[in-house]
């Protein structure tokens, strides 16, 4: 076992006898990106604009004709160091490109590997996640990166701690993406077991005829089709004065819920300073978000509380087993019936609006077939749900696993000239 030594540095902790250690400023550079006023960013030129959205959920691009200096440009194989909204570094794998003023371009090194250099930065920002438990939203800037210090190996030994994680980390995320496959594969299964359940019932044998709406096809003999306003009627109850009940959400993923459960840590938005305004939800009503009807974001909800004054609350006329409805309105038939008949001028602004979705048609099975069907449904899909959890948390173990070993060997607790 190799000798050690207290680097002094809490990040870093101990590390090999022989190892040095350095500021940041003195081992890479680091060169911001470029500002851009909005009319410089066009809807077509000779660049595209990496934003740091580009790398998360944003596929919108910017272009610039601008010729910039060369450092203003990143090509494939250039390490960035994202700032902003999230950060930490990240290898550039595509085309040139100019990139934005929340990036930074990782060059210049000394006594330093690119590849160890992406390994240690990455271990460094994860360090700075666990400090501020786990919020995106950690205060970085160029100088207090510059000016952190870091472990510096060997050369030898940088080339020996890369090559061991190269091959651990790409074993990780093989694993990894495995169970995302197995996950997507339950939720595709889960998905057309409730398309099955909700529009056809569940004895595959029951007799059948066209149900003469030309999108549906045919249905069990003994099911109907009614007008939704037959089934649910619209109910806009605003709260005036102080209440207890919880603000709740509506998503196409997750229902109706508790919005403080499905908010991040860093989000300072758990609840409105005021909820006058805001609507009446009962246990049973079903909430429509009517922006996003056609990606099925309207489902019944199982909570008294209060829902945003913009969405649709929808009360059942009497015993109709409405959670039978929160399956078929999910359904990815239903979502497109629902954007055919959604108003806007793209999709981010379509709409549904109540009075157009209470005139719409719904499968209606015997109250005793929805009522099993509910029942069946229920049971199928929480022993999916489970199957799905169960991966995630293996995934999320699998990622904690990732970091650890990083952070161990680019600090040298791991001797990867013995592993």
């Amino acid at each position: 076992m190799r000798e050690m030594k207290d680097s002094g540095v809490e990040w870093i902790g101990e590390v090999p006898q022989n190892w040095k250690q350095s500021k940041v400023k003195y081992l890479m550079s680091l060169t911001n990106g470029r500002a851009y006023k909005q009319q410089e960013l066009l809807a077509k030129g000779t660049y595209r604009v990496l934003r740091v959205g580009n790398f998360n959920t944003n596929d919108k691009w910017y272009y610039s004709d601008l010729e910039l200096p060369e450092k203003q440009y990143c090509k494939k194989g250039d390490l960035l160091y994202l700032w902003a909204t999230t950060f930490g570094p990240v290898f550039w794998n595509e085309e040139k490109v100019i990139y934005h003023y929340h990036i930074w371009k990782v060059d210049q090194f000394r006594d330093y590997l690119q590849r160890y250099a992406f390994y240690a930065l990455g271990a460094n920002a994860e360090w700075q996640r666990m400090q501020s438990h786990g919020s995106t939203m950690v205060h970085v800037t160029k100088e207090g990166v510059e000016n952190t210090v870091f472990p510096v190996p060997p050369l030898s030994e940088q080339r020996r701690i890369v090559s061991y994680l190269d091959e651990r980390c790409a074993a990780i995320d093989a694993d990894i993406d495995k169970r995302r496959e197995v996950i997507e594969k339950l939720k595709e299964y889960k998905k057309s077991l409730i398309a099955r359940a909700v529009t056809k019932g569940l004895d595959p044998n029951t007799e059948m005829k066209d149900s003469g709406v030309e999108w549906l096809g045919k249905v069990p003999t003994t099911w109907e089709i009614l007008r939704i306003g037959s089934l649910f009627q619209q109910r806009r109850v605003l709260i005036d004065d102080a209440t207890e009940d919880e603000l709740l959400s509506v998503s196409e993923y997750y229902g109706v819920d508790y919005r403080k459960k499905r908010i991040k840590e860093s989000d300072t938005l758990v609840r409105a300073e005021s909820l006058r305004g805001y609507q009446q939800c009962k246990c049973g009503d079903l909430i429509m978000n009517i922006m996003l009807a056609w990606k099925g974001a309207q489902a019944v909800s199982e909570h008294d509380g209060v829902i945003s004054p913009s969405y649709g609350v929808f009360s059942p006329k009497g015993s109709i087993c409405p959670r039978y409805f929160h399956y078929l309105f999910r359904t990815n038939l239903y979502c497109t019936y629902f954007k055919s008949f959604s108003t806007g001028i793209m999709d981010s602004r379509l709409r549904l609006y109540p009075e157009v979705f209470l005139k719409l048609s719904a499968i209606v099975p015997p109250i005793a077939d929805r009522e099993s069907i509910v029942a069946f449904l229920d049971e199928r899909c929480a022993a999916i749900d489970e199957a799905i959890s169960r991966q995630e948390q293996l995934i999320e173990k699998l990622g904690e696993y990732r970091k650890s070993i990083i952070h161990h060997a680019v600090t040298g607790k791991i001797d990867c000239t013995e592993a």
